[in-house]
Order: structure tokens, then sequence, then C-alpha cells
């Protein structure tokens, strides 16, 4: 039950508090969280963001209790919400991405590196972030972020460059991380339609694509892209992205 609920867009906590709420009926805070394997500490959080997702009201505020919405009203809502999003974003981006034959030929040497794991991952971005001259954009889950590519990324906003984030997780699992971001300069949204692939862009230049293979998810193929046409296009593409997502 707790997979099939991931599946559709819930956490691993939230899916526990939601079958809380529809095994135990109204619930507080501190029983909602007796009756699952939500920790307390977080368990507000949790249960406001089931708020926010269609899958449960709040009832009271004083004290604030919680409610689990009908699944079959909340999981229909869910679908189409989602099916709509889908639908729009393939459009927008069947549209963007078309204008690549407009785009005027270049004399430049394109290449592609294919490597994996993620040490090669991690290395890439350390050298190529170093070198920024005007700004990074990331689409990333971002659960993971080395110290070594933290201190580059600062040090780029210290030199007057600019950076972007689109998180496609955000909740109690990298919100640590999402607010060091926002501690050291960049601006950071959420998006949680992108999914099982990370695209980081440096200065429209050069790009890489990180690919998760759903099955092994420590196997990681990296792809780097030295192509100022390609990288311009993941860029508008990443422009396109951020419209749509949400401050986090």
């Amino acid at each position: 039950m707790i997979d099939l609920l991931r599946q559709l867009g819930l956490t691993k906590y939230e899916s526990e508090a939601y079958l809380a709420l529809l095994r135990y009926g109204t619930l507080d805070g501190k029983q909602a969280s007796r009756h699952s394997l939500v920790p307390y500490s977080a368990v507000h959080f949790v249960l406001q963001q089931l708020v926010q997702k269609n899958f449960a009201v709040i009832v009271s505020r004083k004290p604030m209790r919680f409610k689990a919405i009908k699944p079959e009203t909340s999981l229909n809502a869910l679908v189409k919400e989602k099916g709509a999003e889908l639908a729009e974003l393939k459009e927008n981006a069947l549209r963007e991405l078309s204008k690549l034959k407009h785009l005027p030929l270049e004399e430049e040497e394109e290449r592609v590196d294919i490597s994996a794991g993620k040490q090669q991952r991690f290395a890439h971005a350390v050298h190529l972030t170093s070198q920024i001259k005007k700004e990074k954009l990331i689409i990333s889950m971002v659960d993971v972020h080395p110290l070594e590519i933290f201190k580059e990324e600062k040090a780029l906003i210290k030199r007057g460059a600019k950076g972007r984030l689109i998180a496609t997780l955000a909740d109690e699992r990298n919100m640590p991380v999402l607010q060091k971001f926002k501690n050291i300069g960049f601006k950071v949204r959420h998006y949680a339609p992108l999914y099982g692939f990370s695209l980081i862009v440096y200065d429209r230049k050069v790009s890489t694509i990180v690919v998760m293979d759903p099955k092994k998810r420590e196997a990681i193929y990296n792809l780097k892209i030295d192509s100022k046409a390609l990288s311009e296009a993941f860029a508008e593409y990443f422009d396109f992205v951020w419209k749509k997502a949400k401050p986090v």
C-alpha cells in the first residue's frame, strides 16, 4: 500500500500518515504520530502537506486536527491534475524544443562524454562550477550534495554569477539541503512532475545530464555535453519549467 501511494506522488511519511487517518479517523498531530511511523517532530509538516495535496482536511484548529479525504475523491482529483499538468508540459516542451531547427549553425567542436558513478558526476560538477562566469541552472532531486560542490557554488555567487535550482523533491528528506542553497544565494523552486534524471547547465555552454536506473539507484549514468546550441536549448527548457515551479 505504501509503495502504491508513493508511486502516486506521496512521500513515505505522507503515505504513513494518510493511512493512519483512514484507519483511525480524525487525529491530532500526536495521535497521527503514534498510529504511524512518522516522528512527532515531522508529523505536523507532513499533515500540512497532505492538506495541500488534497488528501486530508483540517477539521479544527484548536487543537489542530486532521481528517482523511476519501481515497476515490483524492485519487481522482490527483490523476486529473497530474494528467493536465503533464499534457500541458508536453505540448510546451515540444513547442520550445522545436525551435532548435531555427538556431544558426556555429563553428564549434561538440563533444559528448559518457561515464558512470557518483564520483565522476561530482568531479564534473566541481570542475565546471569553478569555471562559471554567469549562471548555473540545476534540475535535480538534490537529496545528496557534497561539500566540495557547495563551496564552488558559494564562490560563484560571491564573484557575481547567479544560481537557480528546480528541486524535483521538497520534503523532510532534503529540506536542509534546499535551505543551504538558499543561504548561499541560490534561488530555489520545486516542481514535482520531473523525476528520474538531473540536468545542470553551466553558462549555457556546457550541460550534464544524470540518468538513474530505477531498479538500481546506485547505478548512475552521466552525460557531459560540450555544445552551446544544446545547452542553450536546455536553458530555455529550464526557464519554461521555472515559470511553472513553486518557490521553496
